[in-house]
């Protein structure tokens, strides 16, 4: 993979590449869903302990810090071992 090419074109790529086999969804409908599931789940996992509207603003919190930790490994990830793989 080139320095410019960037990861959505890269998923573009890849979608068109195999879509004669199976439909790999859009990068941006992957982060949405991955957005609503980090939201639903940390709003979920709080009100288990906090059940009162307070409990929801906790869960959105920790939802919304769920969500950058995995885009920031995410981002580190395809930063360093995806392009060293494609140097080889």
């Amino acid at each position: 993979m080139a320095d410019n090419v960037s990861l959505d074109q890269y998923l573009d790529k890849a979608v068109k590449h195999y879509s004669s086999l199976f439909k790999l969804p859009s990068y941006k409908s992957i982060l949405i869903l991955l957005f609503m599931f980090c939201l639903s789940s940390g709003v979920l996992s709080t009100l288990v302990f906090i059940s009162s509207p307070i409990g929801v603003a906790y869960g959105l919190f920790i939802g919304l810090a769920l969500f950058f930790v995995i885009l920031l490994v995410d981002y580190l990830f395809t930063s360093f071992y995806v392009k060293r793989r494609s140097n080889l």
